[in-house]
């Protein structure tokens, strides 16, 4: 939300709307770094059953 109030009509700060870009992604990326030994497990396992 934040990142889309800060484009205006004349003005676009970029530093701003890049630096809320990474904050915006650190979350799902150290979830899914987190979380990466159970998505390989279900995808193998899944795999193998086969």
């Amino acid at each position: 939300m934040f990142i889309a109030n800060s484009v205006s009509s004349y003005f676009v700060n970029v530093a701003v709307m890049s630096a809320a870009a990474v904050f915006a992604i650190i979350p799902p990326v150290l979830l899914f770094a987190l979380l990466q030994k159970y998505y390989v497990r279900g995808l193998l396992g899944g795999f193998m059953k086969a």
